[in-house]
Formats: C-alpha cells, sequence, structure tokens
C-alpha cells in the first residue's frame, strides 16, 4: 500500500500558509525494518517509508524551528493518525491524545470511549485519532526539536470508519 496518506499526515503541519503560523514543521515517515546479520544477531533498522503493509511498524518524525523573529514561550502541536494505522506512543514528554476526532485530549490512560451500545469502556491505542503535544519552554528565534511517534499499519478491513482531518491546532 502507498504511503501517500501517511505521508500527508506526517506533513499536515508544514502546510499551513507561512503568514499564519510561528514554526515551520517538517515531517517524515520511517518504516522499521528487522534483519539477521551475519553473526545470527537480530537488526533493527529505519528506511523512509515508500510502502507500507499490515503489521508494519512506522516512526513519524517532526521537526519543528521557531520561525519568528522573537523568541516563543510555548508550542501546540497537533497531528492526526490516519484511520489506517494504530497509535503506538510516543517517546517524547508530555504527549496527549486525542480518542473522539480532536475535540478534547489527555493521557490515554483516563480517556474513556462510548461503544455505539452505550457502554463505556477505556480507551485503547487503537481509538487514538489525534496525538499532541504542548511544549512550555523559551525557544529563541531559528530554534526548534523533534518530536516522534510510532504507528502500526493496520488491515484496512478492520480499520474504524473516520475522516483524516489534517489540520493544526
Amino acid at each position: 500500500m502507498k504511503l501517500f496518506a501517511l505521508v500527508a499526515a506526517a506533513a499536515a503541519l508544514a502546510s499551513t500558509p507561512a503568514a499564519a503560523r510561528c514554526f515551520d514543521v517538517t515531517g517524515r515517515v520511517l518504516v522499521e525494518r528487522s534483519s539477521v546479520d551475519n553473526h545470527g544477531f537480530q537488526k533493527t533498522s529505519y528506511q523512509p517509508a515508500t510502502e507500507a503493509s499490515p503489521g508494519d511498524h512506522l516512526v513519524f518524525q517532526l521537526d519543528y524551528i521557531n520561525a519568528r523573529p522573537t523568541p516563543a514561550n510555548m508550542i501546540v502541536l497537533t497531528n492526526p493518525i490516519p484511520p489506517q494505522l494504530v497509535y503506538a506512543g510516543s517517546g517524547t514528554p508530555g504527549e496527549i491524545v486525542s480518542v473522539d476526532g480532536g475535540q478534547s485530549f489527555g493521557k490515554l490512560a483516563e480517556l474513556t470511549v462510548t461503544e455505539d451500545n452505550g457502554v463505556t469502556r477505556q480507551a485503547m491505542p487503537s481509538d487514538v485519532t489525534h496525538v499532541r503535544w504542548v511544549i512550555h519552554r523559551e525557544m529563541p528565534s531559528g530554534t526548534g526539536g523533534q518530536l516522534s511517534f510510532r504507528a502500526v499499519m493496520r488491515d484496512m478491513a478492520a480499520a474504524p470508519e473516520r475522516e483524516i482531518q489534517m489540520a493544526m491546532r
């Protein structure tokens, strides 16, 4: 399966018109590949994702730079999780997620989902629709950082029906 939607999701933040943004954000998608070296040891490598199959592990990297001429004290970055992916976490502190299409955010362990039959249950990674980071620190002009999250390509026959929202909040 081609990753056009995946790359578009990672680049969604970067597509905001320059006049409307304070940060330049670029994104890339890497696919995790495992192999065994000549000595029998398992080796993991990350390659630019051009294709992915159900079960493939992907890493979305977002680089951000303060494009303002003055320091910034906070940045909020929101990235949608396309429906063909299952969110698999982030190693970046301060991450919060949404399970309701980006309407509200919190820590995954604190969120619930109401099923069609009215039963409420604990939210799971497969329910995540957006990931957000709120970073409170001074960032002089021209400085920035990198955020990432992981996802697993799902079998599209099992994917939830939801519209992909690509917007910067």
